[in-house]
């Protein structure tokens, strides 16, 4: 008997997109946070304000537009 992965291509294309096991379900992690809070503080101020303290406000009105009126 031929292993499954040695199966000439015209003998799987039956059951090519069978997925062999039950996949877990998706799982929705919602939108990431905006980079300036991902990454911290970077270490380059700005008239005496680290630089992602500086974007953030901007991140997070770009963050609140990308979700639409509803988010």
């Amino acid at each position: 008997m031929t292993e499954p992965h040695l199966r000439p291509l015209a003998d799987c294309l039956d059951d090519f997109w069978t997925c062999a096991a039950d996949l877990p379900p998706d799982r929705d992690p919602g939108p990431p946070d905006p980079a300036p809070r991902r990454l911290g503080p970077s270490g380059i101020t700005v008239r005496g304000r680290d630089l992602a303290a500086v974007l953030r406000p901007a991140y997070d009105a770009f963050t609140r537009q990308a979700d639409g009126p509803e988010g």
